[in-house]
């Protein structure tokens, strides 16, 4: 059991489950409502909210890359998007769940065995689906969620991550490119 894991990281990790779940819907959210229409596909919609949660800095994304590459790549970011899609039914929580899997291997590997990990995550799909559904009911928009994305998806510092993801750029960006 993963007891060990979660029992030992307790203060730690007591509502971070839910915490990057929560964040990571928000993100997902904003970018569905607002920008919908810039995403080929649902993989690419979902990498996107993994990608704006997995840094560390609220106020800049451009000071807070931490998680995002030292721990979690952007290409396996997009393979756990594009995997959750398969499953058809709550992809984003099976982002979610595989996202904050990948994270907690990078950051706890050294301490714990990585199937503890990975069942950690897994015994709480209940409570990350429960989050997730509160979220996306009750979630009506965040000024430092919406600035922070509006940065993402304009910022001409972030084309790069947006080509990856296959995020179509605005016509008026590549008249002023």
């Amino acid at each position: 059991m993963s007891r060990g894991f979660e029992k030992s990281k307790s203060n730690d990790l007591r509502d971070s489950y839910t915490n990057e779940a929560a964040k990571t819907t928000k993100y997902y959210l904003e970018l569905r409502n607002n920008y919908r229409n810039r995403f080929n596909d649902e993989a690419s919609l979902l990498a996107a909210a993994g990608i704006l949660n997995l840094k560390v800095a609220r106020s800049s994304f451009l000071e807070g890359q931490e998680y995002l590459d030292k721990i979690v790549s952007l290409t396996q970011v997009i393979n756990i998007a594009k995997r959750s899609v398969l499953a058809k039914e709550h992809t984003l929580v099976e982002f979610i769940i595989n996202l904050e899997i990948e994270l907690f291997k990078g950051i706890y590997a050294s301490e714990f065995d990585i199937s503890e990990i990975t069942e950690s995550c897994f015994e709480k799909k209940k409570d990350i689906t429960s989050i997730v559904q509160k979220v996306n009911s009750e979630y009506t928009g965040e000024s430092d969620y919406s600035s922070e994305i509006s940065n993402f998806m304009e910022h001409s510092n972030f084309r790069s991550y947006r080509e990856a993801l296959g995020i179509n750029e605005l016509k008026q960006d590549a008249l002023l490119s």
